[in-house]
């Protein structure tokens, strides 16, 4: 499935709500790698992240709902 989303040669953009290391993005670039490079991931950086709310904090790392939006759409003006 990886491959034939992929050879659509649109652009893709990997969500996540947890840390980028070791999750789910890391899974499928490896796959990609394999075949061409291209994707982007949005997520938290391997690092400790501060306690709060998880909005407030979706906010502080850059990924709330609002976030991938405005990425979504830049990136869609880009195309």
């Amino acid at each position: 499935m990886i491959q034939e989303i992929f050879s659509m040669n649109v652009p893709v953009t990997i969500y996540e709500t947890d840390t980028t290391c070791g999750g789910l993005s890391d899974a499928i670039l490896h796959e990609l790698n394999k075949i061409d490079p291209k994707a982007d991931v949005i997520g938290i950086d391997d690092k400790f992240v501060q306690h709060g709310s998880i909005k407030s904090l979706r906010r502080l790392e850059g990924i709330s709902t609002e976030d991938l939006f405005s990425h979504l759409e830049e990136k869609e003006h880009e195309a």
